[in-house]
């Protein structure tokens, strides 16, 4: 869980959510992040 939320705070602070979507389908924790919440 720690490398999920380090990995959710890197995409946070980077700010990529192009990129971070390709990454979260891999991960398929796509709704458990929730994109939209951060923008």
């Amino acid at each position: 869980m720690i490398v999920k939320f380090k990995v959710l705070t890197c995409i946070k602070i980077k700010g990529i959510y192009e990129n971070s979507l390709d990454l979260i389908e891999q991960v398929g924790e796509i709704q458990w992040i929730n994109i939209p919440d951060f923008v």
